[in-house]
């Protein structure tokens, strides 16, 4: 009873106050006036918080007017340093706040001509000390302090420019600011780390100097802590995409925190995001689990996102990217990303997206083009629908998979890009069609990288395009192709008059795979003229190719 008659006698003075001498109605400037005086001016607390809470139950309907008569106030009453420790205060003051600085919107990102929200966040924002306030009571264990601070600076964030600039040049200025934010991550509180992430999503976007202090403040151990407590990228939804956004805008274009996230071993990290084996020789069946993992839309984004962080990684120049390039091969990526783009059951978008970064990945790179050169994987294949049964009515969402003779990687991507995808994974729509093209593409880009500075490997493969693979009798279940015999292949064949649009590329993607092969290396070239066409490549009459092409 006693909590209920304390509510009630709060209630009945800001009531109280709304009254004249004689009972008469007020105006709502001079009854903020009287709770103003109240606020400021009276010895007793109990006072004071009832007219602070009388002006946060107007501002919602007389919002002008409560900014010009006590905002300067609320800003004053929110630096003083014994708020912290009177929560009820605290609580409206933010409260009280909040609902000043929001900003109402005619359309997405145009404010209301006739809100006055804009001119209270101009205030706010003209010295640093309110924001500085803010943050010192995110000290407070107060689930409610914190919950409405984090609204409070999460609302100031999303005003119109410059002002966020501004708040976070506050937010360099203030003690232990940043590290206050930072460490509201490690809570346990699902709500309160949630609202950070919102935050650091806003301030890291293109602030140098935050990314920075958040990185160098454990922000990417933190980040990755929580991805694995929500989960991974398939159960943890989108707490786990924020997370993963904003990694990635700590490391954009800032170089300092790239070459601090591979310093710190967090590229180590990439791979098993993905759910691929840890193992630098993985046993087949984990890699029968990796290839055949289920892709919901929230845990493609996830990944996506993760592969992201990679191509960040590799997309710069110079020895960082080098040094990069080395870590990716160290910490498993590499065969990660040759495995997913070849011999798994990824949505072609993952596909090309894996092959595009295995792309960067190995161009330039020695020890990651002979690894790739070295490597062998079974290509997974989806089966077909059984003899005589329709092939619109087989199980598109779960199809049945099987593995390929093992082959070589360059083998792999030579097929991929000239052939398709394996087994009934080709595209039935003109949508699939586009997305196989895209992973076609991204094999060619593949190819290019590894051919790239590597005069080995484009001699190679020139040398054996029309000379057969010997075939023993236990391996007739082997490829019956190399990569450069299978390019040959393709540069002889048409496609059929009666064949889909398709078939043309096969001709387009094996030209240019072949100028790769001799661009900028006469050896090549000299050895591509002596190649001879026809039934028998043991011919020495046969005509060559440089007889056969006719000049345009």
């Amino acid at each position: 009873m006693s909590f209920l008659s304390s509510l009630q006698g709060t209630v009945l003075q800001g009531y109280a106050a709304l009254q004249g001498p004689q009972g008469q109605p007020q105006s709502p400037t001079d009854t903020l006036v009287k709770l103003l005086d109240r606020l400021q001016n009276s010895s007793q607390h109990e006072d004071r918080r009832s007219s602070l809470l009388g002006i946060k139950g107007m501002a919602r309907d007389w919002k002008s007017e409560v900014g010009q008569v006590a905002l300067p106030a609320i800003l004053d009453l929110l630096a003083e340093p014994g708020l912290v420790d009177d929560l009820d205060m605290a609580k409206a003051v933010l409260e009280t706040l909040n609902i000043l600085c929001e900003i109402e919107e005619t359309e997405p990102g145009r404010p209301s001509k006739t809100d006055c929200g804009v001119t209270h966040v101009d205030t706010f924002l003209m010295k640093p000390e309110p924001t500085h306030a803010v943050l010192s009571l995110l000290s407070t264990t107060s689930f409610y302090i914190r919950f409405f601070s984090l609204q409070l600076l999460g609302t100031l964030l999303t005003t119109p420019p410059p002002r966020p600039l501004t708040l976070q040049a506050h937010f360099l200025t203030a003690p232990g600011g940043l590290g206050t934010i930072l460490s509201i991550l490690d809570e346990t509180r699902e709500i309160l780390r949630n609202e950070v992430l919102l935050i650091l999503l806003n301030i890291t976007e293109k602030n140098a100097d935050i990314q920075k202090i958040i990185a160098f403040e454990g922000g990417f151990d933190r980040l990755f802590h929580i991805i694995d407590v929500e989960g991974g990228i398939g159960a943890g939804g989108i707490v786990v995409q924020d997370c993963l956004l904003c990694v990635g805008q700590l490391l954009r274009y800032n170089v300092s925190n790239q070459n601090y996230f591979r310093e710190t071993s967090c590229i180590p990290h990439l791979a098993p995001m993905l759910l691929f084996p840890p193992a630098q020789d993985p046993h087949p069946v984990a890699l029968d689990s990796f290839a055949t993992q289920p892709w919901s839309e929230q845990k493609l984004n996830n990944a996506l996102l993760v592969l992201a962080l990679a191509r960040t990684m590799v997309s710069g120049a110079g020895a960082g990217k080098i040094a990069n390039q080395r870590a990716i091969l160290v910490g498993g990526l590499t065969r990660c990303l040759a495995e997913m783009g070849l011999a798994s059951a990824a949505p072609p978008v993952l596909k090309a997206e894996a092959l595009h970064i295995l792309a960067h990945v190995i161009r330039g790179s020695e020890i990651n083009q002979e690894f790739i050169s070295k490597l062998v994987l079974n290509p997974l294949a989806a089966s077909s629908p059984p003899p005589g049964q329709d092939p619109s009515y087989s199980d598109r969402e779960k199809p049945e998979f099987y593995r390929l003779p093992p082959q070589s990687a360059i083998l792999a991507l030579f097929s991929l890009a000239l052939e398709g995808l394996p087994g009934a994974q080709n595209p039935s729509s003109a949508e699939d069609e586009l997305h196989t093209l895209s992973v076609r593409a991204a094999a060619l880009s593949v190819i290019d990288s590894f051919l790239d500075g590597n005069l080995d490997a484009q001699l190679g493969i020139v040398a054996t395009m029309n000379t057969p693979i010997p075939q023993l009798p236990e391996q007739s279940s082997g490829p019956s192709h190399s990569p450069g015999s299978l390019l040959f292949e393709a540069l002889q064949s048409l496609p059929p008059t009666d064949a889909g649009g398709m078939a043309a590329y096969t001709s387009f993607f094996a030209s240019l795979i072949f100028a790769h092969l001799l661009r900028g290396f006469e050896p090549a070239k000299k050895l591509a003229r002596e190649i001879r066409i026809g039934s028998d490549p043991a011919d020495s009459h046969g005509p060559t190719m440089t007889r056969t092409t006719k000049p345009v």
